[in-house]
């Protein structure tokens, strides 16, 4: 019976119940055969084309290595040369009290000792980056004592110490400053750089602080220029091009090399991520708020303020609202981000504290478990992102721009005890245009933040199409001007 059933299976003439299955066997090896011979083709090509690749990709990333060094490079000269400039300018501060106090009939030797011992505190003080000594009994500890100091415990019991600010402030540099180390934090030279601010306030008549910091030109030099165009209605652009100051020109200037240089990078081929349709790209993320600011001020209000102030706010918003922004939404993120980390840790322990979660329960399973029942926490989460990690830090860094630009279109009568407007050249304004010249600056300023930001939002994707669609979107929507103006209401 056996050997019936296999000459029934595999018949002399090649028939059979099983001949279909063996020729689909054989199909199934000749076409795996096959496409491993594709696979090792198409591995061998891609490997080829990577080998050609490699030449780009390393020039690629020489120029960016390049590029990092040279601007740590610019970095470092820009912080040394500002480190002796402090330097040299308590120095020639020391010898001014030295001069004064002798023409006013003292002997000067307070003076003279503090100019001989303030030499290695000067170097200390005006470092880049350190640590400095605090005065000792400065929070009312001495060295050789740790009572505190009479008249700084009368003081401190003393009502209306400060503001919520201040007072936090206390607390902070006398934890991490005095009592933990006996030393303050030093960086770029700030605490000298406002200790020569306080003390070039007693030296200079107030008058000759109305300048731009950058340049040190005066505002009575190019005022009359800008009083000028006012009175006479000149609304030319050649005219309000000439009577801009050092910084605006300056600034102008910048802006122009800066984006021959990007023309030059993009029409090489370097960097194939930066072409020259992502130039484009460029120059229509600026179009968009030059757009903007010509509709805003230049259309209806150019001689309410000028294109100086113009050019000078938003180089405000561009670099320094944007820079304080991004500082303080890393440090606000990080505190978001412990909150609610802390807040995640209590709603865990609660989940195994009723006996939804334990040791037996599947990863996956316990974060669809957490999700599921504290919803709240993923809600808390995106809305201090949304209202106090981006809105608030955002429009705090706008406004701040605004009011650290001084500029003589905005200079009030008398500023703290400052010269009057006829001092410098000005004429009467009305307060309607005082009004309009504050919105418009304040608009400005949050263009050119927006500038900044639609940059970075533009070039996070590599593709160009994604590129434009983002710069569309963003150009609909011009928030950041819009929550400008309604803070403007009031400034005036």
């Amino acid at each position: 019976q056996l050997t019936e059933h296999c000459r029934r299976a595999f018949p002399d003439d090649g028939s059979g119940p099983y001949l279909d299955v063996f020729n689909e066997t054989l199909d199934e090896l000749s076409r795996d055969a096959t496409g491993r011979n594709d696979d090792d083709a198409t591995s061998s090509g891609n490997k080829q084309a990577s080998d050609a690749a490699d030449p780009a990709l390393a020039n690629l990333q020489t120029a960016h290595l390049v590029l990092f060094l040279s601007l740590m490079i610019l970095v470092g000269f820009l912080l040394t040369r500002a480190a002796m400039n402090r330097l040299n300018l308590r120095n020639t501060t020391m010898r001014k009290l030295y001069e004064l106090d002798r023409n006013s009939g003292g002997e000067g030797r307070i003076v003279q000792a503090n100019l001989i011992l303030s030499k290695d505190d000067a170097r200390s003080a005006t470092r880049t980056c350190g640590c400095y000594r605090a005065p000792d009994g400065l929070y009312g500890i001495d060295d050789d004592d740790d009572t505190p100091n009479d008249a700084m415990a009368s003081s401190s019991n003393e009502e209306g110490s400060g503001d919520l600010c201040t007072c936090l402030w206390k607390v902070i540099s006398t934890l991490f400053c005095q009592w933990c180390c006996g030393c303050w934090c030093q960086c770029c030279g700030m605490c000298a750089t406002a200790q020569e601010q306080r003390e070039i306030d007693t030296l200079v008549p107030k008058e000759r602080l109305l300048m731009d910091y950058v340049t040190f030109q005066p505002f009575s030099e190019y005022v009359p220029s800008l009083e000028k165009l006012r009175q006479s209605r000149d609304g030319g652009v050649l005219s309000h091009w000439r009577a801009m100051s050092e910084l605006a020109t300056m600034l102008m200037k910048s802006i122009g090399c800066v984006l021959v240089a990007l023309g030059i990078y993009a029409l090489t081929d370097i960097d194939s991520h930066f072409t020259l349709k992502n130039m484009v790209v460029v120059l229509a993320t600026l179009l968009q708020s030059f757009v903007l600011m010509y509709f805003v001020h230049w259309k209806w209000h150019r001689l309410d303020l000028s294109l100086d102030a113009v050019v000078k706010y938003f180089a405000t918003g561009f670099l320094f609202s944007t820079s304080t922004a991004l500082i303080v939404e890393m440090l606000v993120s990080a505190a978001v981000s412990l909150v609610t980390g802390v807040l995640g840790i209590i709603a865990v322990l609660f989940e195994i504290s009723i006996g939804e979660l334990d040791d037996e329960t599947d990863p996956q399973d316990m974060l669809k478990i957490l999700i599921k029942d504290n919803l709240w926490l993923g809600v808390l989460f995106m809305f201090l992102n949304a209202f106090v990690v981006a809105a608030t830090t955002e429009e705090i860094c706008k406004y701040f721009g605004f009011w650290m630009m001084d500029h003589p279109d905005l200079l009030t009568p008398q500023e703290d005890g400052a010269v009057e407007e006829v001092e410098i050249g000005r004429s009467r304004r009305s307060l309607n245009s005082k009004g309009v010249a504050t919105t418009i600056a304040m608009v400005i300023t949050a263009v050119g933040f927006s500038c900044c930001e639609n940059l970075k939002y533009v070039f996070s994707s590599a593709d160009i199409e994604t590129e434009i669609g983002t710069l569309i979107a963003r150009s609909m929507f011009p928030v950041h001007a819009l929550a400008a103006a309604i803070q403007s209401i009031g400034v005036c």
